[in-house]
Protein backbone atom coordinates (compact mmCIF):
# COMPACT_ATOMS: atom_id res chain seq x y z
CA UNK A 1 0.00 0.00 0.00
CA UNK A 2 1.32 3.53 -0.83
CA UNK A 3 1.92 6.36 1.86
CA UNK A 4 -1.46 7.76 2.92
CA UNK A 5 0.20 11.01 3.74
CA UNK A 6 4.18 12.00 3.49
CA UNK A 7 5.26 15.12 5.29
CA UNK A 8 7.47 17.46 2.79
CA UNK A 9 10.90 15.54 2.41
CA UNK A 10 14.11 16.49 0.91
CA UNK A 11 14.96 14.11 -2.22
CA UNK A 12 17.97 12.24 -1.23
CA UNK A 13 18.70 10.55 -4.89
CA UNK A 14 18.72 7.36 -3.04
CA UNK A 15 16.94 4.58 -1.98
CA UNK A 16 19.17 3.48 0.33
CA UNK A 17 17.77 4.86 3.55
CA UNK A 18 17.58 3.64 7.69
CA UNK A 19 13.69 3.07 7.92
CA UNK A 20 12.87 3.70 12.08
CA UNK A 21 9.11 2.79 12.62
CA UNK A 22 7.28 4.33 15.39
CA UNK A 23 4.14 3.65 17.19
CA UNK A 24 4.20 7.00 19.56
CA UNK A 25 7.17 9.59 20.44
CA UNK A 26 9.80 6.81 21.06
CA UNK A 27 13.06 9.23 21.68
CA UNK A 28 15.70 6.38 22.06
CA UNK A 29 14.64 4.67 18.91
CA UNK A 30 14.54 8.05 16.96
CA UNK A 31 18.18 8.87 18.56
CA UNK A 32 19.80 5.56 17.55
CA UNK A 33 18.08 6.42 13.81
CA UNK A 34 19.63 9.77 13.42
CA UNK A 35 22.95 8.03 14.64
CA UNK A 36 22.93 4.69 12.66
CA UNK A 37 22.02 7.23 9.32
CA UNK A 38 25.05 9.60 10.27
CA UNK A 39 27.30 6.39 10.82
CA UNK A 40 25.90 4.91 7.21
CA UNK A 41 25.83 8.24 5.47
CA UNK A 42 22.34 7.36 4.26
CA UNK A 43 19.07 9.51 4.76
CA UNK A 44 16.36 8.28 7.45
CA UNK A 45 12.39 7.63 7.09
CA UNK A 46 10.01 8.07 10.08
CA UNK A 47 7.09 5.97 9.75
CA UNK A 48 4.10 5.46 11.85
CA UNK A 49 1.63 3.27 10.71
CA UNK A 50 -2.09 3.10 11.47
CA UNK A 51 -4.19 -0.07 10.53
CA UNK A 52 -7.55 0.96 9.06
CA UNK A 53 -10.13 -1.02 7.10
CA UNK A 54 -11.00 0.70 3.89
CA UNK A 55 -14.50 1.88 5.53
CA UNK A 56 -12.61 4.14 7.91
CA UNK A 57 -10.79 5.56 5.32
CA UNK A 58 -13.39 7.95 4.72
CA UNK A 59 -15.14 8.65 7.35
CA UNK A 60 -14.45 10.57 10.75
CA UNK A 61 -13.01 7.74 12.94
CA UNK A 62 -10.35 7.60 10.20
CA UNK A 63 -10.11 11.27 10.32
CA UNK A 64 -9.31 10.92 13.70
CA UNK A 65 -6.89 8.21 12.92
CA UNK A 66 -5.38 10.24 10.25
CA UNK A 67 -4.58 13.04 12.50
CA UNK A 68 -3.23 11.62 15.52
CA UNK A 69 -1.28 9.90 13.31
CA UNK A 70 0.27 13.17 11.82
CA UNK A 71 0.49 14.41 15.40
CA UNK A 72 3.13 11.85 15.79
CA UNK A 73 5.17 12.43 13.13
CA UNK A 74 5.00 16.17 13.66
CA UNK A 75 6.25 15.20 17.61
CA UNK A 76 9.16 13.24 15.70
CA UNK A 77 10.30 15.45 13.62
CA UNK A 78 10.34 18.52 16.50
CA UNK A 79 12.64 15.69 17.97
CA UNK A 80 14.47 15.21 14.84
CA UNK A 81 15.33 19.33 13.99
CA UNK A 82 16.69 19.45 17.87
CA UNK A 83 19.38 16.89 16.69
CA UNK A 84 23.31 18.63 16.53
CA UNK A 85 23.66 16.42 13.04
CA UNK A 86 20.18 15.33 11.26
CA UNK A 87 20.46 13.54 8.30
CA UNK A 88 17.58 14.71 5.56
CA UNK A 89 14.37 12.66 6.84
CA UNK A 90 11.30 11.46 5.17
CA UNK A 91 8.22 11.14 7.36
CA UNK A 92 5.25 9.02 6.04
CA UNK A 93 2.10 8.18 7.36
CA UNK A 94 0.78 4.49 6.36
CA UNK A 95 -2.82 3.15 6.79
CA UNK A 96 -1.50 -0.45 7.43
CA UNK A 97 -0.66 -2.57 10.06
CA UNK A 98 3.02 -1.94 11.24
CA UNK A 99 4.47 -5.48 10.27
CA UNK A 100 3.14 -5.03 6.65
CA UNK A 101 4.23 -1.50 6.44
CA UNK A 102 7.65 -2.33 7.84
CA UNK A 103 8.37 -5.65 5.53
CA UNK A 104 7.28 -3.20 2.49
CA UNK A 105 9.44 -0.72 3.61
CA UNK A 106 12.28 -3.14 4.11
CA UNK A 107 12.80 -3.67 0.36
CA UNK A 108 14.32 -0.38 0.01
CA UNK A 109 15.87 0.23 3.46
CA UNK A 110 19.84 -0.48 4.63
CA UNK A 111 18.43 -1.34 7.90
CA UNK A 112 14.85 -0.97 9.74
CA UNK A 113 14.85 0.24 13.84
CA UNK A 114 11.76 -0.27 15.76
CA UNK A 115 11.21 0.36 19.51
CA UNK A 116 9.82 -1.58 22.10
CA UNK A 117 8.33 0.91 24.72
CA UNK A 118 4.99 -0.22 23.51
CA UNK A 119 4.66 -3.64 24.44
CA UNK A 120 1.50 -5.20 23.20
CA UNK A 121 2.25 -3.39 19.92
CA UNK A 122 5.48 -4.52 20.51
CA UNK A 123 4.71 -8.37 20.58
CA UNK A 124 2.22 -7.85 17.61
CA UNK A 125 5.29 -7.47 15.17
CA UNK A 126 8.18 -9.15 16.66
CA UNK A 127 6.43 -11.69 19.27
CA UNK A 128 3.52 -13.17 17.65
CA UNK A 129 3.48 -15.31 14.02
CA UNK A 130 3.23 -12.21 11.93
CA UNK A 131 5.78 -10.09 13.73
CA UNK A 132 8.05 -13.31 13.78
CA UNK A 133 7.91 -14.21 10.48
CA UNK A 134 8.69 -9.58 9.02
CA UNK A 135 12.10 -10.49 11.31
CA UNK A 136 12.73 -13.84 9.79
CA UNK A 137 11.95 -12.62 6.19
CA UNK A 138 12.85 -8.38 6.31
CA UNK A 139 14.89 -7.64 3.80
CA UNK A 140 17.54 -5.86 5.78
CA UNK A 141 18.40 -5.89 8.77
CA UNK A 142 16.39 -5.29 11.92
CA UNK A 143 17.48 -3.06 14.84
CA UNK A 144 15.26 -3.28 18.05
CA UNK A 145 16.01 -0.70 20.39
CA UNK A 146 14.73 -0.67 23.84
CA UNK A 147 13.19 2.69 25.51
CA UNK A 148 15.25 2.05 28.97
CA UNK A 149 18.57 1.94 26.96
CA UNK A 150 21.39 3.58 28.61
CA UNK A 151 23.81 5.04 26.23
CA UNK A 152 27.18 2.76 26.60
CA UNK A 153 30.14 4.65 28.42
CA UNK A 154 33.30 4.12 26.23
CA UNK A 155 33.82 0.68 28.06
CA UNK A 156 30.40 -0.66 27.29
CA UNK A 157 30.57 -0.42 23.69
CA UNK A 158 31.71 -3.64 22.69
CA UNK A 159 29.50 -5.36 19.77
CA UNK A 160 28.46 -8.34 20.99
CA UNK A 161 27.59 -10.77 18.93
CA UNK A 162 25.77 -14.32 20.52
CA UNK A 163 26.74 -17.45 18.41
CA UNK A 164 25.69 -20.77 18.80
CA UNK A 165 26.68 -23.98 16.87
CA UNK A 166 23.46 -24.38 14.63
CA UNK A 167 23.49 -20.87 12.91
CA UNK A 168 27.63 -19.64 13.61
CA UNK A 169 28.73 -18.40 9.96
CA UNK A 170 30.66 -16.43 8.40
CA UNK A 171 27.96 -14.36 7.44
CA UNK A 172 26.84 -13.63 10.80
CA UNK A 173 30.26 -12.89 11.97
CA UNK A 174 31.42 -10.30 8.95
CA UNK A 175 27.95 -8.42 9.83
CA UNK A 176 29.03 -7.88 13.54
CA UNK A 177 32.82 -7.06 12.47
CA UNK A 178 30.77 -4.50 10.37
CA UNK A 179 28.84 -2.65 12.90
CA UNK A 180 31.92 -2.67 14.53
CA UNK A 181 34.18 -1.36 12.40
CA UNK A 182 31.32 1.84 12.11
CA UNK A 183 31.15 2.03 15.73
CA UNK A 184 35.30 2.04 16.28
CA UNK A 185 34.14 -0.52 18.85
CA UNK A 186 35.59 -4.26 19.77
CA UNK A 187 34.19 -7.16 18.99
CA UNK A 188 32.71 -9.81 21.32
CA UNK A 189 31.89 -13.20 20.40
CA UNK A 190 29.51 -14.74 23.01
CA UNK A 191 29.44 -18.50 23.20
CA UNK A 192 26.63 -19.80 25.41
CA UNK A 193 27.47 -23.37 25.77
CA UNK A 194 24.20 -24.96 27.59
CA UNK A 195 25.90 -26.70 30.93
CA UNK A 196 24.54 -29.86 30.21
CA UNK A 197 26.33 -30.48 26.86
CA UNK A 198 29.10 -32.88 26.68
CA UNK A 199 32.77 -31.99 26.68
CA UNK A 200 33.67 -33.48 23.55
CA UNK A 201 30.53 -31.71 22.01
CA UNK A 202 31.58 -28.61 23.79
CA UNK A 203 35.58 -28.88 22.67
CA UNK A 204 33.89 -29.41 18.86
CA UNK A 205 31.41 -26.25 19.06
CA UNK A 206 34.70 -24.12 20.47
CA UNK A 207 36.99 -25.48 17.46
CA UNK A 208 34.35 -23.97 14.86
CA UNK A 209 33.63 -20.97 16.57
CA UNK A 210 37.26 -20.62 16.45
CA UNK A 211 37.66 -21.49 13.36
CA UNK A 212 34.96 -18.38 11.75
CA UNK A 213 36.03 -15.79 13.98
CA UNK A 214 39.85 -16.39 12.41
CA UNK A 215 38.33 -16.32 8.57
CA UNK A 216 35.97 -12.93 9.86
CA UNK A 217 39.16 -11.03 11.40
CA UNK A 218 40.80 -11.66 7.90
CA UNK A 219 38.65 -9.09 6.60
CA UNK A 220 38.52 -6.91 9.47
CA UNK A 221 42.31 -7.00 10.83
CA UNK A 222 41.80 -3.03 12.56
CA UNK A 223 38.92 -4.74 14.41
CA UNK A 224 40.02 -5.84 17.79
CA UNK A 225 38.04 -9.23 18.90
CA UNK A 226 37.46 -11.43 22.05
CA UNK A 227 35.70 -14.29 22.53
CA UNK A 228 33.70 -15.30 25.75
CA UNK A 229 32.40 -19.30 25.92
CA UNK A 230 30.14 -19.15 29.19
CA UNK A 231 28.55 -22.57 30.32
CA UNK A 232 25.17 -21.06 30.60
CA UNK A 233 21.67 -20.76 28.66
CA UNK A 234 21.76 -18.31 25.59
CA UNK A 235 19.05 -16.02 26.30
CA UNK A 236 20.59 -15.46 29.89
CA UNK A 237 23.99 -15.36 28.62
CA UNK A 238 22.29 -13.05 25.97
CA UNK A 239 20.44 -10.66 28.58
CA UNK A 240 23.47 -10.63 31.06
CA UNK A 241 26.08 -9.48 28.19
CA UNK A 242 23.10 -6.74 26.83
CA UNK A 243 24.07 -4.79 30.18
CA UNK A 244 27.32 -3.71 29.35
CA UNK A 245 27.27 -3.77 25.80
CA UNK A 246 26.55 -1.30 22.81
CA UNK A 247 25.01 -3.24 20.35
CA UNK A 248 24.05 -7.24 20.55
CA UNK A 249 23.71 -9.16 17.24
CA UNK A 250 21.87 -12.03 16.44
CA UNK A 251 21.80 -14.20 13.62
CA UNK A 252 18.45 -14.58 11.61
CA UNK A 253 18.22 -18.57 10.71
CA UNK A 254 17.86 -20.10 7.29
CA UNK A 255 14.51 -21.79 7.31
CA UNK A 256 16.67 -25.55 8.16
CA UNK A 257 17.80 -23.77 11.79
CA UNK A 258 14.54 -24.32 13.07
CA UNK A 259 16.33 -24.51 16.37
CA UNK A 260 18.74 -21.71 16.48
CA UNK A 261 18.56 -18.82 18.75
CA UNK A 262 16.18 -16.35 16.84
CA UNK A 263 13.82 -19.13 15.91
CA UNK A 264 13.41 -20.54 19.58
CA UNK A 265 11.20 -18.41 22.50
CA UNK A 266 14.99 -17.19 23.48
CA UNK A 267 14.67 -14.54 20.64
CA UNK A 268 11.55 -13.34 21.77
CA UNK A 269 12.77 -12.71 25.77
CA UNK A 270 15.93 -11.56 24.52
CA UNK A 271 14.19 -8.94 22.35
CA UNK A 272 11.96 -7.82 24.85
CA UNK A 273 14.19 -7.66 28.16
CA UNK A 274 17.75 -6.39 26.30
CA UNK A 275 19.17 -3.47 27.94
CA UNK A 276 20.92 -2.28 25.23
CA UNK A 277 19.87 -1.95 21.39
CA UNK A 278 19.88 -5.69 18.98
CA UNK A 279 20.24 -6.14 15.68
CA UNK A 280 18.94 -9.49 14.19
CA UNK A 281 20.82 -9.91 10.55
CA UNK A 282 19.89 -12.05 8.06
CA UNK A 283 22.97 -14.23 6.95
CA UNK A 284 25.54 -13.65 4.42
CA UNK A 285 27.22 -16.46 1.88
CA UNK A 286 30.22 -17.50 3.81
CA UNK A 287 32.17 -17.48 0.27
Amino acid sequence: MTDDATTPAESTGTTSRVVVGVKRHQPYALTFAIAEANRRHEAMRVVHAIWMPSERRTDEKGERLRTNGKAVLETGRRFIEQAPAAPSVEYALRTESPASALMDESRSASCLVVGTDDVPWFERLIGGEVARWLVRNAECPVFVVPENVVAPSPSWSDVVVAVDLDTVSVGLLRAAFEEAELRHARVRVLHAVAPRLAKTQADHAHAVVDGLVARAKLEHPAVRVVTNVVADEADDACLRASEHAGLLVLGRPRPVEQGSLIARPVAGRVLRAARCPVLVTRDQPAG
